[in-house]
């Protein structure tokens, strides 16, 4: 990363969180429609070949480190499939 690129921690967390309840999107808060998006199959016609979609619920931007074991299940079944 360049110095001065990243805003600072507070910084972030104001500009993903919504002012009326003060819920972040990590943690549930997202933003309007979103799931109505990706489930309704409005994300996957803009990814041409997608197949499946994984929706975990309950985690934050460090997915990987937060449920690993699923993560590479995850990951395992898509590599199987060449």
């Amino acid at each position: 990363m360049f110095p001065g690129c990243v805003p600072e921690h507070g910084e972030i967390e104001a500009r993903f969180s919504h002012a009326e309840t003060g819920s972040s999107l990590h943690h549930g808060g997202g933003f309007p429609g979103t799931k109505d998006f990706i489930h309704g199959g409005g994300f996957k016609s803009y990814v041409p070949f997608l197949e499946e979609i994984v929706v975990m619920e309950g985690v934050g931007h460090f997915i990987n480190k937060e449920r690993a074991e699923e993560i590479s299940t995850h990951i395992y079944k898509f590599i199987k499939n060449f």
